[in-house]
């Protein structure tokens, strides 16, 4: 208790001898000799947080200390701050201009969650942590620059960010990179934003493995190429992106996020390459998620599998191909019990005729095979007699 009445001492101290300009504005505690403010007391305007005062550093900010703190319209963060709380200037919406000192190494979640009138922002050169949601719906927010040192983006850092045109990246950034502007995370090899402001096609880079939850939010996308290299979308990653006509799924996705296409109000086409892609682990027509409130059809390749009669809240239909072609997964695809396998996928009653080759130069008819269904699971006992053997389909 003789402890306790010491701090309280100290800190009231400290707030009667300080400058009216300076800790007098904030409610704070000591701790080891160093200074957390806990909550802005001040009139409002531009905040200058001060570095130290009376030989104790200003070290922290607490969680929620400016939270809903309307009247400011700016602060500076000194280089003393090494820490940024959760939510510590959350829905400040007078707040147009951030400065983080070049000492901050974690900014928490949420830290400027809902500061619609941020237009500007300063991350310092030591920050290593930005968490989960820490510029979520900051929607005057037209551009950032991600410093060197940042080794750790959360979640979601820039969603409903709709004014953002430009996300940069240091050059000396080991991790992340801008690519035409969208957040990438090559550790990872994971595409992390695409700014709010972003119109028109955008192709996403062959190395991408994987779209983060929310990438896309309120993009202005009116197309999306994504390639073979991607296994998962993520949850509302193109949520509410209203110009996006349709959707290609390649046969390399397994997996895709609820909620993934909700809010895409022109989407009425989704078409999928391969086998229904699981919706955060459950079948996809278990879900009624992926395209939360729009009206329109999914299309699959006959022969691929794991299809209902609807996927994602849509109905499904089959997605016939304007030349026959052989699946690359599925109904015991590859070598079995001394066999070939494969699936061959057309219209539905169509003849189609399966060539073999040892060299991709010189073909010949193997066989003549009807498609009933528009599907025909094709196997060749022959193949063990060839040192190897190349396999194409053709029209009769």
């Amino acid at each position: 208790m003789k402890h306790l009445n010491q701090l309280v001492i100290l800190a009231a101290w400290l707030v009667l001898t300080l400058p009216q300009c300076g800790l007098a504005q904030f409610t704070f505690f000591t701790n080891n000799g160093a200074i957390t403010i806990t909550s802005y007391t001040g009139s409002g305007g531009y905040v200058t947080i001060p570095g130290s005062t009376n030989g104790y550093p200003v070290t922290a900010i607490k969680s929620n200390a400016f939270s809903s703190t309307f009247s400011i319209t700016g602060v500076t963060i000194p280089d003393s701050v090494t820490n940024i709380g959760i939510w510590a200037f959350f829905n400040c919406p007078g707040l147009a201009s951030a400065t983080i000192g070049n000492g901050v190494a974690s900014i928490g979640d949420y830290a400027f969650d809902s500061c619609h009138g941020l237009t500007n922002v300063t991350i310092g050169n030591s920050v290593a942590s930005i968490g989960n949601y820490v510029f979520y719906s900051c929607y005057s927010l037209p551009y950032v620059t991600i410093p060197a040192s940042v080794t750790n983006l959360g979640l979601s850092v820039f969603a409903s960010c709709n004014a953002l045109t430009n996300i940069s990246v240091s050059a000396l950034n080991p991790r992340y990179t801008g690519v035409s502007g969208v957040l990438i995370d090559q550790t990872r090899a994971r595409l992390i934003a695409c700014p709010g402001g972003f119109t028109g096609t955008y192709t996403v880079p062959d190395n991408i493995t994987s779209i983060g939850d929310d990438a896309f939010d309120i993009c202005h996308l009116t197309g999306i190429t994504i390639p073979n290299s991607v296994t998962a979308i993520g949850n509302n990653a193109f949520n509410l992106c209203s110009s996006l006509g349709s959707i290609t799924i390649p046969n390399s996705v397994t997996n895709i996020g609820g909620s993934a296409f909700g809010g895409c109000t022109s989407l009425h086409q989704a078409y999928f390459m391969g086998n229904a892609p699981l919706v955060n682990g459950v079948a996809g027509s278990l879900d009624g998620t992926v395209f939360l409130n729009l009206l329109g059809t999914v299309y699959y390749v006959p022969g691929t599998m794991g299809w209902g009669a609807s996927y994602g809240s849509w109905p499904t239909a089959q997605w016939f191909q304007p030349a026959p072609q052989i699946l690359g997964n599925g109904n015991g695809f590859g070598a079995r019990s001394n066999r070939f396998n494969f699936t061959i996928s057309w219209a539905t009653n169509t003849s189609v005729v399966v060539e073999g080759s040892t060299n991709m130069f010189t073909w010949t008819a193997i066989a003549t095979n009807s498609l009933a269904g528009g599907t025909n699971a094709f196997s060749d006992p022959s193949y063990t007699n060839y040192p190897c053997r190349f396999y194409r389909v053709r029209s009769p």
